[in-house]
């Protein structure tokens, strides 16, 4: 099994800082993907990897002023984004399987979605039942945007995440 030095030295030789966007990409170069990161990191860091999961949340955090900034260009119209804060990061088994994923917290700083009628924050477009009409139309939305979020946190950081998007 590779061992998370081995990792973090194909990291250095690439200049990437953990965490990054090309994490999850470098990852699968080396025949890696996100449960076998976990793997790793579990058996060789043990009792400090919630020590390791929270800073490296932290981090993230202050990516910029507001957090995480995610551009949502491609899924809503252009110049579409959320910006979100993480917390409470915990490592747990996957509901569904016998898998470790990271359990947390997001909440929105700040955001912009571009429909055909102008451009509304996370909590206008929630709110407002003229663009997204039923309340079916309002889960299938923040559900999309969760799992964008999630994605995004598995390509920064190669770790899954299930999130509690407030």
């Amino acid at each position: 099994m590779i061992k998370f030095e081995t990792i973090n030295k194909v990291f250095e030789k690439l200049n990437i800082d953990y965490p990054s966007s090309k994490i999850l990409s470098s990852l699968r170069k080396l025949g890696l993907d996100s449960i076998k990161f976990f793997e790793i990191l579990k058996e060789e860091m043990g009792d400090e990897l919630s020590s390791f999961i929270i800073f490296n949340v932290r981090k993230l955090n202050s990516l910029t002023s507001d957090g995480l900034f995610i551009d949502l260009s491609k899924y809503f119209g252009p110049g579409s984004f959320i910006t979100i804060k993480i917390s409470n990061p915990v490592v747990t088994k996957w509901r569904f399987a016998d898998e470790n994923i990271i359990v947390a917290d997001v909440e929105v700083t700040s955001s912009r979605f571009v429909w055909d009628d102008g451009a509304k924050t996370w909590e206008e477009t929630l709110e407002g039942d003229d663009d997204l009409g039923s309340m079916n139309e309002v889960i299938e939305f923040q559900e999309q945007v969760k799992s964008i979020i999630e994605s995004e946190l598995q390509r920064y950081t190669g770790l899954p995440f299930d999130i509690d998007l407030n």
